[in-house]
């Protein structure tokens, strides 16, 4: 999920580095660069799911970022305890979840049809093989 090492996570600006990502943009807010430190401590559009965060950071006992620190991102990454929090922001917050891959998806099912496919539509049904 995140490569403290290099300070990498698949989120904008890495995407967009590597070439998957059109825009290092963020998708929630419309910054610039999506970075892991924006994601977490920055983004307004990501404020609810942070507020939710900080009170799991501190309910399990790890200290709060400080805009004095650093690298808050790597040590929380680094400490067992935040874990629970970090992924629970991760899932709410849809980080991982390309939209455009998304919404290609869906118009894929939409030209082939499987709607209809699944729903027995073409006259092939579950009963049939």
């Amino acid at each position: 999920m995140y490569d403290s090492d290099r300070g990498h996570a698949p989120i904008g600006t890495y995407l967009h580095r590597i070439g998957r990502r059109e825009s290092p943009e963020c998708q929630a807010c419309k910054e610039p660069h999506e970075t892991v430190r924006h994601v977490l401590f920055e983004c307004r559009g990501r404020r609810t799911g942070r507020r939710a965060l900080y009170q799991a950071l501190k309910k399990a006992g790890v200290p709060l970022p400080t805009a004095a620190e650093e690298s808050p991102e790597a040590r929380l990454f680094a400490e067992p305890r935040a874990t629970q929090g970090l992924l629970q922001f991760v899932a709410e917050a849809n980080l991982f979840h390309d939209k455009k891959r998304i919404a290609r998806e869906a118009e894929i099912g939409d030209v082939w049809g499987w709607d209809t496919l699944e729903e027995g539509g073409l006259g092939v049904t579950l009963e049939d093989e």
